[in-house]
């Protein structure tokens, strides 16, 4: 009964469309944002299809004239309006770009629908001219990136290291680059000019770099030079360069609360960190040189330990070739009276996918390093280093080996250097998570380094020796209970120098369940050697772009350290600053770090502007503080990170393809080099799935080859080219293509893929017209 009374309904609306012909001449548009249940009684339900996706909300109203009611206004919705304005009423409409001459068209390949009364579908397919993507024109773009480390101890003698780093990255043609780096050394006061650089691409794969440099690379500093300056030319394989190799952290077993000063292999400060009695995590810069990386515990104003650690660096490095050539001021190493003299050198590195080799050398006779480092290995890596300036010699032997045996992941890191600064480093560790949220770890550090030398410093050179023995054997047992009222974490810790130190802990947190922004607290508190370690910390979040979190620490009940961490990041600017200080010994540290967009220029359209997505790249500056990606498809605005996006380039060096991919993933070399350029783009976002079929085959009508069929799966859209063939991106999971001519839906198959085929072809497809 209810589908008879159904089928009448139709019958008399379809009679009003029939006879509001009479009265209208045109079909009309409305956009409301609101509309009552009562008229919403009233008006047909339409299902609007745009390339695929059931994507905007419609109805028709009959009821005076034959009108389309939408609720969402958008660019498409808004040109879908005006096509639809130039058609007659009637039970079936059908439009095409191809036909009209609507100034909107003019951006558009194909801007095609169809609607069906009986159906109740409206069906839009349009792709924007150049929709794989093309390199508009270029603007200056510009980011500031700064990092600020200082400390300060006293205990009668003043302790103090720091430096506030300066990086300008600025876009200055489309196939050019600029970089200034700035350094301040806060302990001597002094201002230098770290690095500068002015690159110009060549082509996609080849470039020439200007540059100077306070300190030279790795190998160079071995050498004893500095102020170095000259020409450089970078060639890479295409989509080679897979940007800046990862630095692996340590891990640090202190017996007491403090600061660590972190140095590189050659003396020179790269940042402070707080130091939390127990196990700390370091994370170490990108930039660091060296094979090594030294650690003081500062306490008081007295180094109370150091430690010794190997770098481990992993990923890979691409097919690249560079070689540097110029002149460098060297330093002569017997006494601490400085002899400088300028001198030329060339340098030149090269590496493959595994393998990386790197050989500098000065002029002066028997002067120079060589480096080579193999990755061919899934889980292994080694390398050697070896330098000869004089009658000096130094070899680095340096391997990491990690891997998981029966949920167990473990790693072993270890180097060993030969010459007057002996050194022996050894790392180790393993961990599992057990029950639940439970884990437990196990750490093994030991080094022995005896340094005699000088400090590579900007500013200065002064005698540097020092002898570094440790040892530790560390554990951790850790675990969380989740709860109504909030999260406890429990830890307990154990650690022994294998020898007279040995010390037992255990720790409780704290974090009541809270929906305040201005009070989300943790409290905590750790007992170990016969003392008590507490903390309490809260988190504003003052508004979406500012958070504060203060806090506060005590030993034995005794306020200790005091300080807050603040953050803010809007779309210009994202900034991480933290500062803290003791009341013994009255330590003081802070660090700082910031990425500023100084100017978005770069962003140019050639069309509408809510009708194209913008993406604004530059890969310069990453980690923590990466600043996020804006992208604005038909209004709607979504935001990623650069390691969210991957490009893939076609022969003829414009970007064929842009699409969502899983985090980490680094960009294009283009990209790496810094520089800046706009893309326009039909759409970036879609269901990623690792797991795809490619799909190719032959449209149909009849006995005649069919062009311009738009074919689609939620992963992928293509169009039938002029002899009917197509190829596209399936999905395994759900393997259905929907084919479609000029708004009218003319196939809908659900493919029969074989186990374990990734390729299907499909002979012949019938879209008849």
């Amino acid at each position: 009964m209810a589908k008879f009374k159904f089928s009448i309904l139709l019958m008399i609306l379809s009679k009003v469309a029939i006879a509001g012909e009479k009265n209208t001449s045109f079909v009309d548009v409305e956009f409301v944002s609101e509309l009552s249940a009562e008229t919403l009684s009233q008006l047909l339900p339409v299902t609007v299809m745009v390339n695929g996706n059931d994507a905007v909300t419609a109805w028709l109203d009959l009821r005076k004239s034959y009108k389309f009611i939408f609720k969402n206004k958008t660019q498409t919705t808004l040109e879908l309006a005006d096509a639809l304005k130039t058609l007659p009423p009637a039970r079936s409409l059908r439009f095409s770009c191809a036909k009209s001459e609507l100034e909107f068209c003019q951006k558009y390949s194909q801007f095609n629908f169809g609607y069906d009364f009986e159906t109740g579908k409206l069906t839009l397919i349009y792709d924007l001219k150049n929709s794989t993507l093309s390199t508009l024109e270029s603007e200056p773009a510009a980011m500031l990136s700064q990092n600020l480390s200082y400390s300060e101890s006293d205990a009668g003698i003043k302790y103090r290291s720091g430096q506030w780093n300066g990086k300008l990255t600025s876009g200055i043609t489309e196939n050019s680059v600029l970089e200034t780096s700035l350094q301040y050394t806060l302990v001597d006061k002094a201002m230098v000019i770290d690095d500068f650089s002015w690159k110009y691409l060549l082509n996609d794969r080849a470039s020439l770099v200007t540059f100077y440099r306070e300190q030279g690379s790795s190998l160079l500093s071995k050498l004893g030079v500095r102020q170095v300056k000259g020409v450089a030319w970078d060639y890479s394989a295409q989509g080679a360069a897979l940007g800046p190799l990862e630095v692996s952290p340590v891990v640090i077993d202190a017996n007491s609360d403090g600061i660590f000063n972190i140095y590189d292999e050659y003396g020179s400060f790269v940042k402070t960190t707080p130091a939390v009695q127990g196990i700390n995590r370091i994370e170490l810069p990108q930039n660091i040189k060296g094979n090594f990386v030294r650690v003081d515990l500062v306490v008081v104003g007295e180094v109370r330990e150091s430690f010794e650690f190997p770098i481990v660096r992993s990923g890979e490095t691409g097919n690249a070739v560079r070689l540097e050539v110029g002149m460098a001021e060297s330093h002569n190493n017997v006494s601490s009276q400085q002899s400088n003299k300028s001198t030329p050198f060339v340098q030149a590195t090269s590496s493959t996918k595994n393998f990386t080799v790197g050989v500098s050398a000065v002029s002066e006779a028997n002067q120079f390093a060589a480096s080579a480092t193999f990755r061919g290995f899934k889980h292994l890596q080694f390398g050697a280093e070896s330098t000869f300036k004089n009658n000096l010699k130094q070899h680095d032997l340096f391997a990491n080996y990690s891997n998981s045996f029966y949920n167990i992941n473990y790693f072993i890191n270890v180097a060993k250097s030969f010459s007057d600064n002996s050194k022996l480093t050894l790392s180790t560790g393993a961990s599992r998570h057990l029950i639940g949220n439970a884990r437990i770890d196990l750490y093994y550090n030991q080094s022995f380094s005896n340094y005699n030398g000088f400090i590579a410093g900007a500013s200065s050179k002064q005698r540097y020796s020092k002898t570094v023995e440790y040892k530790m054997l560390s554990m951790k047992f850790s675990s969380r209970f989740q709860t109504n009222y909030g999260v406890f974490d429990y830890n307990v810790s154990a650690s022994t120098d294998l020898e007279q130190e040995k010390r037992l802990g255990l720790s409780v947190s704290y974090r009541p369940t809270s929906r305040s922004k201005y009070f989300k607290p943790t409290a905590g508190i750790q007992f170990d050697k016969h003392k008590s370690y507490s903390f309490v910390s809260n988190e504003m979040r003052v508004s979406d772009s500012l958070r504060f979190t203060p806090e506060v620490r005590f030993t034995n009940s005794a306020l200790t350290q005091y300080g807050t961490a603040i953050s803010y990041m809007n779309e210009n600017i994202n900034t991480d600053t933290s500062f803290y200080k003791t009341t013994a010994g009255h330590d003081f540290y802070i660090n700082a770090t910031s990425n500023t967009f100084i100017s978005r220029a770069g962003i140019k359209n050639s069309g509408d502007q809510k009708n194209v997505a913008y993406r604004f790249v530059n890969t310069h500056q990453s980690g923590v503080s990466q600043q996020s990606v804006n992208f604005n498809v038909n209004g709607d605005e979504k935001k990623m990170k650069n390691g969210d996006v991957l490009y893939d380039y076609s022969g003829d060096g414009k970007v064929s393809q842009i699409y969502s991919q899983t985090p980490g993933v680094s960009l294009n070399d283009k990209y790496n080099s810094g520089v800046v350029k706009p893309f326009r783009l039909y759409n970036v976002e879609y269901t990623h799935e690792a797991d795809k079929l490619i799909v190719s085959g032959r449209v149909f009508d009849g006995l005649r080859p069919l062009a311009g069929v738009a074919v689609l799966n939620h992963v992928g859209k293509t169009t039938s080219d002029k002899n009917g063939y197509f190829s596209l991106q399936v999905s395994r999971v759900e393997p259905v293509i929907t084919l479609s001519y000029q708004g009218y839906q003319c196939n809908l198959s659900n493919l029969n893929v074989p186990d374990g085929e990734s390729e299907v072809y499909l002979n012949r497809i019938q879209c008849a017209i």
